[in-house]
C-alpha cells in the first residue's frame, strides 16, 4: 500500500474542491465556497488553466477572524500576512506565495501525499498531471477508506 499511486485512489471519486480563477473577487469566491458545503478546498487556476495556488482552511480561518477583529488563534500572525489578508481583493491574494507546491502529482505515492498533507495541514490536496493541470483532488477520508479496505482484504487472505 505504501507504493500505491495517488491516481489509483483519487480516481475513485469526483473532485470536491472548488476551482476558481485566481483573479476571482474575494467576495464571490467566499460566497461560492460558503454556499456549497461539499467543497473541501479552493484550488486556483492561472491564465493557462494550470494550478497557480491553493487556499487552505488556515488561510480562510485567518481571513475570517480578521473580518471580525478577532485575535488569530494561539500564534500571532506575522505582520506581512495580516497586511496581505486585510488587503486581499481577489481569492488569489489569500493564497500563500508558491502554495501550488502543496499539490501532489498523480504518479506520486500515497505515502508522499500523506507527508505533504501533514506538512501543510491539509485534508484535501490537489492532484495534478505532469503539466500542473488539476485532474482531481485527494481527501484524507479517501485515503483512510482505501487503507481500511486494503487492510480488510489482507485479513481475508489465507
Amino acid at each position: 500500500m505504501r507504493h500505491t499511486q495517488v491516481s489509483e485512489v483519487s480516481k475513485l471519486s469526483t473532485m470536491k474542491a472548488l476551482l476558481l480563477p485566481q483573479e476571482t473577487p474575494i467576495e464571490e469566491a467566499i460566497d461560492r465556497y460558503a454556499s456549497n458545503t461539499t467543497h473541501d478546498g479552493i484550488f486556483l487556476l492561472g491564465h493557462d488553466q494550470r494550478l497557480s495556488g491553493i487556499v487552505n482552511n488556515a488561510d480562510l480561518l485567518d481571513w475570517a477572524r480578521l473580518q471580525f477583529d478577532l485575535v488569530p488563534g494561539n500564534v500571532p500572525l506575522p505582520v506581512g500576512k495580516v497586511r496581505r489578508l486585510l488587503g486581499a481583493q481577489t481569492i488569489g491574494d489569500l493564497a500563500v506565495q508558491e502554495s501550488w507546491r502543496m499539490a501532489i502529482r498523480q504518479d506520486e505515492t500515497l505515502a508522499a501525499a500523506l507527508e505533504k498533507m501533514e506538512r501543510y495541514n491539509l485534508e484535501d490536496i490537489a492532484v495534478i498531471d505532469e503539466e500542473s493541470r488539476i485532474v482531481n483532488d485527494l481527501r484524507l477520508s479517501e485515503i483512510l477508506s482505501f487503507a481500511l479496505h486494503a487492510r480488510q482484504q489482507q485479513r481475508q487472505q489465507p
